[in-house]
């Protein structure tokens, strides 16, 4: 339902952009352009704004851009049926620069949704083995990583059997009770 009512039907990847950060925006879609001169699939890209509604410059971009038709900017959803589009997704492009984004990386995860992301020891400890990471913060690498994921299959079902356990490993009970054996160890020294 949700790939029909966003996606025509389409698999697709999904990303959280600031909402003016033009130049996260430019690099995911242009790692995007680089996947569809490979892999002239029907696959989209759905982006969602972080709070309400994408910049005027990031509308602009998108209106100029060459594979705009397989890019949807999806804004004024509520929270349920974000949750929905990121789980529905193929997998979740992670590009921003703050830590700030880092608990949209946990509803990646427990929704069992691979991350490809960059090489950070923040995302690391969200994403753990469910994610693909690009050594270079540059458009190629990330357009890598999309076709290398796109491309395999088991690659895929792994990352998505990792992301169910990273979801168990960051649920509340666990925290809680890692939490709790770390007071007992140190009432104990």
């Amino acid at each position: 339902m949700i790939k029909a009512q966003h996606a025509d039907n389409k698999e697709y990847f999904v990303s959280v952009i600031d909402d003016n950060d033009v130049d996260s925006f430019v690099l995911v879609l242009q790692a995007f352009s680089k996947f569809k001169k490979w892999q002239q699939s029907s696959m989209q890209l759905l982006v969602l704004p972080k709070f309400e509604s994408l910049d005027a410059a990031i509308k602009a971009k998108h209106k100029t851009y060459k594979y705009r038709d397989d890019v949807r900017l999806i804004e004024g959803v509520e929270e349920k049926q974000i949750a929905d589009i990121i789980a529905s997704a193929h997998a979740f492009i992670h590009v921003a620069k703050t830590n700030a984004h880092l608990l949209i990386l946990s509803v990646a995860m427990q929704c069992s949704l691979p991350v490809i992301s960059f090489e950070d020891d923040d995302v690391k400890e969200y994403v753990g083995n469910a994610g693909l990471y690009c050594s270079e913060r540059n458009e190629s690498s990330l357009g890598n990583i999309l076709i290398q994921l796109y491309k395999d299959e088991n690659l895929h079902a792994q990352l998505k059997e990792a992301a169910k356990t990273q979801a168990t490993n960051l649920s509340r009970k666990e925290c809680e009770n890692k939490l709790w054996q770390l007071l007992e160890a140190a009432a104990n020294t």
